[in-house]
């Protein structure tokens, strides 16, 4: 599906989206890294302090902490110990508690003697694993008052464990940071679109101005202008589609001065042949021998100017002018122009058609003398050839059929090819005039053999047609 987009789009979508991933990789990671950065911090932090607290802490008394006694002699003593330390390092809090996680000494006179901090039960399995003298951090949590905290815990001995809470409020910024981050992530993301339109604005529209050029050259649009305002690199593309256009113009004018010349030298002898003709044949119109040869001189000279009438339609085709045609009325002037042949032969034409076409009229009349000159010279004496216009998917099909002996399979694809025939007397242009003819319409001719008989020609004319 990817290929079938445009250049623009393609454009839009591969520079968006390497550069969406890069942003949203990005933001994340910056996150995390602040994130762990401010972590590892405050966990160093929260192990030098509780370092510092046991460095000064008499361990050798605290085998007589009670959970049940919150006013013992002992008790007092850490606490007012804990309390210092607290002050001093600006600590959160504070405590002390036994291997049933029951608080046994507190600077948070909310958390009486024996009371088991709820959320210390989640880290027992932190607690339980620290062996004497080690500390550790717990990740950060947030508390009932919504706020973050970090846990520190240093294991005292056996039955012991320092637990320091501090706060980690600084977190909470960081946690914006990371709505920042996001933002950052969606504005580079609109940026990139704003940035991929652009460029491929930039590209695409020099491009389609070429290609545009390019068809009108194609059409034979030869005063069609060089597009303008194109920069870089496609400006040598640009300069060199002119140059080239140049040259085809330079070509098609010596080509047409060619054809113009010889239709020159050769028409004007063949006036002169065919008045001189006429009068001879006016001289001797009471001798049968010397009319039958006038006769024949006259016709070699209509085939001659016939032959240049193709060369010139197959060169230099007029320009079209569709109209609405009717096809009945077409089909009766190209057999009244071949009404000698068809006596000759016997031939039977039905037109099945009262439809009206969008095509030039001259043009739709020269491309059905052609056919119906091939099919009468290729059915058999008493032959039928059948023409019907129908409407498929929206589109005109005019079909023209013979029961002839149809196209061998071997040259069917080479039919529509210039100077290609199969008749000894034939100048292989009828069959491609009809599809210049049919292409400077917006029409497509093609074949194929009937499945008893005879082949069917089908000229279509689609609905979305420039000249409908």
């Amino acid at each position: 599906m990817f290929i079938q987009f445009s250049f623009r789009t393609k454009i839009i979508l591969v520079f968006s989206g390497i550069t969406i991933g890069l942003v949203m990789i990005m933001s994340r990671m910056s996150y995390y890294t602040v994130r762990e950065i401010y972590l590892n911090q405050l966990s160093d932090q929260v192990m030098l302090s509780a370092r510092i607290v046991m460095s000064g802490l008499n361990a050798q008394h605290l085998g007589y902490l009670n959970p049940q006694d919150n006013n013992s002699f002992v008790t007092s003593y850490y606490t007012k110990y804990l309390l210092e330390q607290k002050s001093t390092l600006q600590l959160e809090n504070a405590s002390i508690f036994n291997e049933q996680l029951q608080t046994l000494v507190s600077t948070d006179t909310l958390n009486s003697a024996g009371y088991v901090e709820p959320l210390l039960v989640i880290q027992r399995s932190l607690v339980k694993n620290l062996k004497e003298r080690q500390s550790v951090t717990s990740m950060p949590f947030k508390g009932e008052d919504e706020s973050w905290y970090l846990w520190g815990f240093y294991r005292i001995d056996e039955s012991h464990w320092l637990c320091i809470r501090e706060n980690a409020h600084r977190l909470a910024r960081v946690e914006q940071l990371s709505i920042m981050f996001w933002g950052i992530g969606l504005g580079g993301i609109l940026l990139t679109l704003l940035g991929g339109l652009f460029l491929s604005r930039t590209l695409a529209r020099p491009i389609e101005q070429l290609v545009h050029f390019s068809r009108e050259l194609g059409k034979g649009e030869w005063e069609t202008p060089v597009p303008t305002h194109i920069k870089g690199e496609l400006s040598s593309l640009a300069g060199a589609m002119h140059h080239m256009r140049e040259s085809l113009v330079s070509r098609q004018k010596e080509k047409e001065t060619i054809l113009a010349h010889i239709a020159h030298e050769i028409r004007n002898p063949l006036g002169g042949i065919e008045l001189l003709t006429g009068l001879i044949k006016e001289d001797v119109s009471n001798r049968e021998k010397n009319m039958e040869y006038t006769q024949k001189i006259l016709d070699e000279i209509g085939g001659l100017k016939s032959l240049i009438n193709n060369y010139l339609n197959f060169g230099r085709p007029s320009v079209p002018k569709p109209e609405n045609v009717l096809v009945s009325d077409v089909i009766d002037e190209a057999t009244h122009v071949l009404q000698n042949s068809i006596n000759e032969k016997k031939v039977s034409i039905e037109c099945q058609t009262i439809e009206k076409m969008r095509f030039d009229r001259n043009h739709l009349r020269h491309i059905l003398i052609n056919l119906l000159t091939n099919a009468i010279q290729a059915v058999n004496v008493g032959g039928q050839v059948s023409i019907t216009l129908q409407q498929k998917s929206g589109n005109k099909l005019l079909e023209i059929s013979d029961d002839g002996p149809g196209i061998d399979e071997s040259v069917m694809r080479t039919v529509f090819e210039p100077f290609f025939t199969t008749h000894s007397n034939g100048t292989g242009l009828g069959l491609a005039i009809c599809k210049k003819l049919c292409d400077e319409n917006g029409a497509t001719i093609s074949v194929k053999n009937n499945n008893e008989s005879g082949c069917t020609f089908t000229i279509t004319v689609f609905e979305n047609n420039e000249y409908s």
